[in-house]
C-alpha cells in the first residue's frame, strides 16, 4: 500500500509555520518531499511531490515563472514550497500570478524552517498514515471475515463492505442483473469472456465504481460492483479484495454443497423409480436432514438444453424436499404438485406421468416417458392422463402401427376394408352394416367370411376386433401419406367372391 498525507495536513503542522499563499487543492495527497533548484526539475520527479526550492536558479526571472509553474502542474506536483529570505525576499509575484491559473498549491517557507524539517515532518506523517492504514485494513478484514461466518454470509459481507467504503456494494449475476447502471451492465458484458481475470474500474464525476469477478474456479459466479462516491484509497482497494476473496470462498463452498446435494437427490430419485422407497427416504434423511417423500407422486421427464438451468431455477424457487435430478440427459422430477413445475419448463419438452403411490413411481415414470415421446413443437408438454383420454391409439407410434396394418389387412381390398370398418362400428350387427353400405344382408355375411379367411381369425373374437380397429386407424392415416401401402391397389385376386 502507498501511504499518503495531504497538503492540509502539512499546513496543519504548526512547527513548520508554512504560509498558504495559493491553496486550491488542500486535500491533494502528498506522497513525498523533493528539493530542487533546477530550472526544470520535472524529469527527476514522479508526481505527487511537495517540491521545495529557494529559487536560486531563478534569480531575475519574470516571464519565465509561467512556463515553470505550468510544467510543475502538468507533471502532477501537488505543491511548491518556496523558501524566502535567501535568493528572494518573498515569493515572486509573477510566480503567484502563474500559479493562480493552475491547481498547483503554493506555500511560503519561512527562513527559520529548514527543508530537512519539512521532509522529516512529511515522512513522520506518511509513517503514521501507513500504520493507521494497516490498522484500518486489519480491522476491515476482521469485520468482513466475521460477517462471512453469519448465516446470511454474502449479504452481511456486502452490508459491511458498503459501510466501510461509505458507498454501495452489490452482487450481480453474469448478465449484470439487477444493476440499474447501463454502463456497468455494458462493462460486465465486455468482461465476461475474460472469466476470473475480467476486472475493471469506471471513473466519473460521481466517484469510482469497481467491478470484480467472484469465484475461485471456472466462469465467475457473480460480479461484485462497488461504488465509492469519494476518494478511492489503497485501503478501500484492500477491503474490496478481501470481500472478493470471502465471497468467492462462499460461492465455491455453496457450489460444492450443491453438487453433493444433487448427487444425493439423484440417487434418491433412482431408488424411487426402482420402487425402493425406504432406501430413498433413508438417503435423503441422512444426507439432507428432514427431507420427506410424498405418499403420492407424479413423475415428470423433461428433455432439452435448458434442463440444468431449469433445475437451478427450481432449487431457488422450491423448498425441500426437491426430488429432481438430471439422469441420462433428462431432467426427472418426482413431485406431488406437478403444476408448480410447469411455469419453469419453458424451452423444454416435458411428459407428465399420472399420480401413483410413491412405491409405484416407476409406473408414473413409464407414462411420463410415453407422454414425452408425444411432445413436439406445438405440444411441448403432454400429460399421460391426456393420452389415456384419447385412447390406446395415442400411445402407438406411426411406423409400428403402419407395419402392423400392412401385415394384418394386406389381403383385403377397398371393398372389404370398408365392410370391416362398418362391421366394427356397428359391433357386428349385419343388418346395420347392410343398411350403411346399401347391400343385402347376405352380401355382408359373404364379405365377413372373406375377411375372416384373409385375416385367419374370427371377427367374433374381441382381440381380433381390437387389432382390426387399430389397423384400420393406421389405414385411414396412412392413406394421406404418399408412401402408404394403401396407396397401391390391394391384391384382391386372392379372394373368392
Amino acid at each position: 500500500m502507498t501511504p499518503v498525507t495531504t497538503v492540509a495536513d502539512v499546513l496543519a503542522d504548526t512547527s513548520l509555520a508554512l504560509g498558504p499563499l495559493w491553496v486550491p487543492r488542500p486535500g491533494a495527497d502528498v506522497r513525498w518531499v523533493a528539493t530542487s533548484e533546477l530550472t526544470d526539475p520535472v524529469p527527476f520527479l514522479e508526481g505527487g511531490e511537495l517540491l521545495l526550492t529557494t529559487g536560486l536558479g531563478a534569480v531575475g526571472w519574470d516571464a519565465e515563472w509561467e512556463p515553470y509553474v505550468h510544467r510543475l502542474a502538468t507533471a502532477g506536483i501537488v505543491a511548491l514550497g518556496f523558501g524566502v529570505g535567501l535568493s528572494h525576499p518573498g515569493v515572486p509575484a509573477a510566480l503567484l500570478r502563474a500559479a493562480r491559473t493552475t491547481d498547483l498549491n503554493v506555500l511560503a517557507v519561512p527562513r527559520a524552517t529548514s527543508f530537512v524539517a519539512i521532509s522529516r515532518a512529511v515522512s513522520r506523517a506518511l509513517d503514521a498514515a501507513e500504520r493507521a492504514e494497516a490498522r484500518r485494513s486489519l480491522t476491515v478484514q476482521r469485520d468482513l471475515a466475521r460477517a462471512a461466518t453469519r448465516p446470511d454470509g454474502p449479504a452481511a459481507v456486502l452490508d459491511r463492505l458498503a459501510a466501510h467504503v461509505r458507498g454501495t456494494a452489490l452482487l450481480v449475476d453474469p448478465d449484470a442483473q439487477p444493476h440499474p447502471d447501463e454502463r456497468v451492465r455494458a462493462e460486465i458484458a465486455r468482461l465476461r469472456p475474460l472469466g476470473l481475470r475480467g476486472a475493471s474500474v469506471l471513473d466519473d464525476a460521481g466517484g469510482r465504481t469497481a467491478i470484480q469477478p467472484v469465484g475461485l474456479h471456472g466462469a465467475p459466479e457473480t460480479y461484485l460492483v462497488v461504488h465509492v462516491p469519494g476518494r478511492w484509497s489503497n485501503g478501500l482497494h484492500g477491503a474490496v479484495a478481501t470481500a472478493v476473496a470471502l465471497l468467492g470462498l462462499d460461492a465455491d463452498t455453496r457450489a460444492r454443497d450443491l453438487r453433493a446435494q444433487r448427487r444425493v437427490r439423484a440417487r434418491a430419485v433412482e431408488l424411487l423409480l426402482d420402487g425402493d422407497v425406504r432406501s430413498a427416504a433413508a438417503v435423503l434423511s441422512t444426507a439432507l436432514g428432514g427431507t420427506t417423500v410424498p405418499e403420492r407422486v407424479h413423475v415428470l421427464r423433461c428433455a432439452g438444453p435448458r434442463r440444468d438451468e431449469v433445475l437451478a431455477a427450481a432449487e431457488q424457487r422450491f423448498p425441500a424436499p426437491l426430488l429432481a435430478a438430471v439422469l441420462d440427459e433428462e431432467l426427472v422430477v418426482v413431485t406431488d404438485v406437478p403444476r408448480d413445475w410447469e411455469p419453469l419448463l419453458e424451452g423444454l419438452r416435458a411428459g407428465v406421468g399420472a399420480a401413483e403411490p410413491v412405491e409405484h413411481a416407476a409406473r408414473s415414470a413409464a407414462g411420463a416417458a410415453r407422454a414425452l415421446a408425444r411432445t413436439g413443437p406445438h405440444a411441448p408438454l403432454v400429460r399421460w392422463s391426456d393420452l389415456v383420454g384419447e385412447g390406446v391409439w395415442s400411445i402407438l407410434d406411426d411406423r409400428s402401427t403402419t407395419l402392423f396394418a400392412d401385415a394384418l389387412l394386406g389381403g383385403l381390398d377397398e371393398e372389404l376394408i370398408g365392410t370391416l370398418g362398418s362391421f366394427l362400428r356397428h359391433h357386428g350387427q349385419r343388418g346395420a352394416v347392410a343398411g350403411e353400405l346399401g347391400v343385402h344382408r347376405n352380401t355382408v355375411r359373404r364379405r365377413v367370411r372373406l375377411i375372416e379367411r384373409a385375416l385367419g381369425r374370427s371377427l367374433d373374437d374381441p382381440q381380433t376386433r381390437v387389432d382390426a380397429w387399430i389397423a384400420l386407424r393406421a389405414v385411414t392415416r396412412g392413406r394421406s401419406g404418399a408412401d402408404s401401402p394403401w396407396s397401391r391397389p390391394a391384391p384382391a385376386a386372392t379372394l373368392d367372391r
